[in-house]
């Protein structure tokens, strides 16, 4: 629920913002920022734009001082059959952000596996290459006794991506490793 994310503290972060599902319970998506970041970071209205059990999103913006980072997290559940209305939606966030001025991170779990050739991975990096954005390979973020697949996502379009630090966390919060950048 709303509450349970406002209310869910870690230390030295603060809760910026979130999508939590008012008819189904896990999913969800929610932002936090370091409290010794030091810029101002607001939340971005997209609402309409967020639906429960297809494409979980929360848009913030960071001012710095010479410009600003989006930074879109995301969940799309693992529903094959929504992902074309998934990535419409997508495309409609992406195309409210000044891409082409401002740099942009989406991080988050898209359910597409990246180390897997297939139709999923062309449409989604269709709709990014659509607005001057590439996902960074990340190596298995999902491992199971059957499978080991990279469905969680960075993507940017900040370059060179190779002078962007990332790093993959072992946490035991889920049966997804965590995605630092």
């Amino acid at each position: 629920s709303k509450e349970k994310l406002i209310n869910t503290r870690l230390d030295n972060y603060d809760y910026i913002g979130g999508f939590s599902r008012l008819e189904h319970r896990k999913g969800g998506v929610a932002i936090y920022a370091n409290k010794n970041l030091g810029n101002e970071i607001s939340c971005i209205d997209i609402t309409g734009k967020q639906i429960e059990l297809v494409c979980e999103t929360q848009l913030i913006k960071i001012k710095t001082k010479h410009s600003e980072l989006y930074i879109l997290g995301i969940y799309r559940p693992p529903i094959y059959h929504n992902l074309e209305t998934a990535l419409d939606n997508l495309y409609n966030i992406l195309d409210d952000i000044p891409t082409w001025k401002s740099p942009i991170i989406i991080t988050g779990d898209i359910n597409v596996d990246c180390l897997a050739d297939g139709d999923d991975n062309k449409l989604l990096n269709e709709v990014l290459m659509s607005h001057g954005i590439v996902r960074i390979p990340l190596p298995p973020t999902r491992i199971t006794s059957h499978s080991e697949t990279s469905i969680d996502i960075i993507a940017t379009n900040l370059m060179p991506t190779e002078e962007i630090d990332t790093a993959v966390l072992h946490t035991s919060l889920s049966d997804h490793t965590g995605q630092i950048c």
